[in-house]
């Protein structure tokens, strides 16, 4: 389980993790085609029998608020993106994971036109940003595949190739996921992580 305390989150600012209702993986499903491959590869474990949902807010949020998934979701929340940084920063520490960003919109040929600070695995025409154990960049990384679509990533416990990956890797890093997060383009104020029961 994603172990989250005030001190992981917002320097003891108070939020908390909250659980969502089932109605949250219709959310994440919809969420999956900007992963590419591997959000197809997701598909089938992201359902409320192998995951849970959750997202992080004050004690006092509504779960009507917690739970809304239209419109400018999470306006109520004010959760700063840092919070959900080191909640992914400290699974990565503590269980040795690698963060995984696909790009929605980069296609591989298209990446000498952009800046980048972040490691690139590149799959066919597919462009993933990879932040490894030990490594910092978690932010730059989810940064970097920010789309109009939003954008979706991995935390996988599976080795992350280097260089020429296949499908069949993005398949393995998949099935490694320890979690998901998801988030709209106009929703900064609200990650939503689907938490896999086993690896």
């Amino acid at each position: 389980m994603l172990r989250v305390t005030q001190s992981e989150t917002s320097g003891g600012s108070g939020y908390v993790r909250r659980t969502l209702r089932p109605e949250a993986f219709a959310y994440g499903q919809s969420m999956l085609g900007l992963g590419r491959t591997v959000g197809a590869a997701l598909r089938q474990r992201l359902t409320p029998d192998h995951a849970s949902a959750w997202t992080l807010a004050a004690p006092d949020v509504p779960e009507v608020d917690i739970n809304a998934y239209r419109g400018r979701v999470g306006t109520a929340l004010r959760v700063p993106w840092s919070a959900y940084v080191a909640v992914i920063d400290n699974e990565r520490r503590r269980r040795g994971t690698t963060f995984v960003v696909p790009d929605a919109m980069v296609l591989t040929a298209e990446l000498e036109h952009y800046p980048l600070d972040t490691e690139v695995l590149t799959v066919g025409d597919e462009v993933l940003y990879v932040v490894r154990p030990g490594q910092a960049g978690t932010e730059a990384a989810w940064d970097q595949a920010g789309s109009a679509a939003g954008e979706m990533a991995l935390l996988t416990a599976a080795p992350v190739p280097s260089s020429g990956a296949t499908s069949d890797d993005l398949q393995r890093l998949a099935d490694a996921a320890v979690f998901v997060v998801v988030s709209a383009y106009d929703t900064t104020t609200k990650a939503i992580f689907f938490e896999f029961a086993s690896v």
